[in-house]
């Protein structure tokens, strides 16, 4: 390719109407003309090849920290609040949060839509020029697999974005530098032509890739057989859902051409979901993450604690992470401030996931009379068969709450403690307990950092995080982990026929809830009684999921796949403790009743706004419904 096909290719590709600029590539192509770097001298090079590919790679949105979690995904759901003085500093979602958005003021979410194409571009570029370096040691079956991860980044991408958007301009190749811009003027594809793209793509890649790498410490994050599984198995999961399955809302969208974007109702789409899922499962390759007390018993507190913690060999339940990921940020803002302790002290839990969580003996808050929402604890409470020790100052092995906590948090499952920091809870590299209430230490009155709903975030942060001594141990990024998969199988097997399938789906939730420390669902002593019917076992696998998988990303995802927005958001506003009026004492009245947030669901809002400027630049763009400014 000569200099002015390298011009011709930067300034005039038009991808579906979107300008392919600016990735972290194409630094190489914006230099001086006395300086230029051509795409020759760059696949010539091993180090700018590896770096190309590396380029590549850092488009995978950071599942720790971006805002949080891909694109504030938590925040957009219920799981999590921040205080509302921190929108100047462009917390975008809070916009979205509130429904402020359009094609034209869509902040981040633009990236997702122009990210993708630019990493696609990148992808195409490098799988048709990369080739067999033997002098630089890069041999012909390094450039094979090198050209297999661009193949599955593309395809990730794809169906992240397909997850957002729905129906895109599907690109399956790199455009020739001489085509014409009415040539990449392209029409949205079909939801079920993306589909079936991907789910051939995702399967001949679990083909391809091997299981694990010899040298795992440093392949650790490129894609494997269960990593393109996994990817195939989620998709098929929302392509079932009644997101895109057959939803009446979306029943009349087409092209300028008269082709429908969006499918009917499939009910072969569950087999098929059901189908990729055990395709990753019968893998019997990864298993959940357990930690055992010394008697042999699992520990479900350290268990569930560690998952978000231990990374490589040492996790066999991690499916996809990347190794670089907002840790740091994740913890620093999860901290209480006090005692110069620099913690940012504003991601915050909000009441309803708080709520969510089960007592101890695995029941529902409302439907286990022992649980209490008001009052304190007159005694120490300990949990068998764990060596957490992180309640109290004197770090006593077992002991859970003591004597004095406020009875909400009493008495509950393992898992509410692992992510949840409530009021007057002690944190070991704080040197204190929290004080969330105004006129504590890290409440309200000392400026914008503050819990607004009275808790922080605890999950994925580690005990030795330190922000006031820049501490930060390493923990990995988890995009996929078999708990997801094994709640996924639940669903699926639930929605194809409950009957058939009950012991099944109920195998697969006391797997989880083994793990979680919690009684059983089944007919034995101590044991729960197992939902009765299809509707009460799809709300206990929502429930289920609703614990295990908070503050990951999921509740987003499943908001929309389920179709709930409109009973998460106007019926639910933001609620947590009275963190407004001074003192200890008041921070408990009407406790958990506090309203934060009213917030608005308009039900366009299932599927994110093409940004506009795209729209301008692609005559054949259809927008998405209720987005439509003109």
């Amino acid at each position: 390719m000569n200099m002015k096909s390298i011009n011709l290719f930067i300034t005039g590709v038009l991808l579906s109407g979107v300008l392919a600029t600016n990735t972290s590539c194409d630094k190489y192509l914006d230099a001086h003309p006395d300086d230029i770097i051509t795409l020759d001298m760059i696949f010539d090079s091993e180090p700018r090849v590896q770096e190309w590919l590396a380029g590549i790679y850092d488009n995978i949105i950071d599942p720790t920290w971006t805002l949080p979690h891909d694109y504030g995904f938590d925040i957009l759901a219920d799981d999590m609040q921040i205080p509302l003085d921190w929108q100047q500093f462009n917390w975008w979602p809070m916009d979205a949060q509130r429904g402020n958005w359009s094609p034209s003021n869509t902040g981040q979410f633009t990236f997702a839509w122009t990210s993708t194409y630019q990493a696609v571009r990148a992808a195409y570029i490098f799988q048709n020029r990369v080739k067999a370096l033997p002098s630089q040691y890069l041999s012909q079956a390094d450039v094979d697999m090198m050209k297999l991860e661009a193949r599955f980044l593309v395809a990730y991408f794809y169906s992240f974005m397909l997850e957002l958007y729905g129906p895109f301009p599907l690109i399956t190749r790199q455009f020739d530098s001489e085509a014409k811009v009415e040539d990449m003027v392209l029409p949205r594809t079909p939801f079920d032509e993306i589909v079936h793209w991907l789910d051939r793509e995702f399967y001949e890649l679990s083909e391809l890739l091997p299981e694990t790498f010899t040298n795992e410490a440093t392949r650790y994050g490129r894609p494997t057989k269960g990593m393109a599984l996994a990817c195939r198995a989620r998709m098929w999961l929302f392509a079932a859902s009644p997101l895109f399955n057959g939803n009446p809302l979306l029943a009349n969208e087409k092209n300028k051409d008269g082709n429908h974007l969006f499918p009917g109702k499939d009910p072969q789409k569950w087999i098929k979901a059901r189908e990729a899922t055990e395709d990753l499962l019968g893998m019997g390759r990864y298993e959940l993450y357990v930690e055992r007390y010394t008697n042999g018993e699992i520990d479900p507190f350290l268990s569930f604690q560690n998952i978000f913690l231990k990374g490589g060999e040492q996790n066999p339940e991690i499916i996809f992470a990347v190794p670089e990921n907002g840790y740091v940020n994740l913890t620093t803002h999860s901290s209480p401030k006090g005692n110069n302790n620099g913690g940012n002290n504003g991601y915050s839990i909000t009441q309803q996931l708080v709520d969510a969580f089960f007592t101890k003996n695995g029941l529902p808050i409302d439907e286990d009379g022992s649980y209490q929402s008001s009052g304190f604890s007159s005694a120490d409470i300990s949990f068998p068969n764990t060596a957490y020790d992180l309640s109290t100052q004197s770090r006593t092995k077992g002991l859970i709450t003591p004597a004095g906590a406020f009875n909400m948090y009493v008495n509950r499952e393992p898992r509410f403690y692992i992510t949840v920091t409530y009021n007057g809870l002690y944190i070991p590299s704080y040197g204190s307990v929290t004080e969330f209430f105004n006129g504590g230490r890290d409440g309200k009155n000392s400026g914008w950092d503050y819990p607004p709903t009275g808790y922080l975030n605890r999950k994925n942060v580690h005990p030795e995080d330190s922000p006031r001594n820049n501490t930060f141990p390493y923990r990995p990024g988890i995009i996929m982990r078999l708990a997801e998969f094994y709640l996924n199988y639940a669903e699926i097997l639930n929605e194809i026929d409950y009957a058939t399938h009950r012991n099944t789906i109920v195998d697969y939730l006391n797997r989880i809830r083994k793990r979680a420390g919690i009684p059983l669902y089944g007919s034995g002593n101590g044991e729960i009684a197992v939902p009765a019917d299809y509707d009460a076992m799809t709300a206990a696998i929502r429930r289920e999921r609703r614990v295990e998988l908070a503050m990951e990303g999921i509740r987003y995802r499943d908001m929309r796949r389920w179709m709930i927005g409109k009973e998460l958001y106007d019926d639910r506003p933001i609620t947590g403790m009275n963190t407004d009026d001074d003192g200890s004492s008041a921070f408990y009245l009407n406790a958990g009743k506090k309203v934060f947030l009213e917030r608005h669901w308009d039900d366009k809002m299932y599927l994110w706004p093409i940004p506009q400027n795209c729209m301008d630049k692609n005559s054949e763009l259809i927008q998405n419904p209720g987005w439509d400014t003109k």
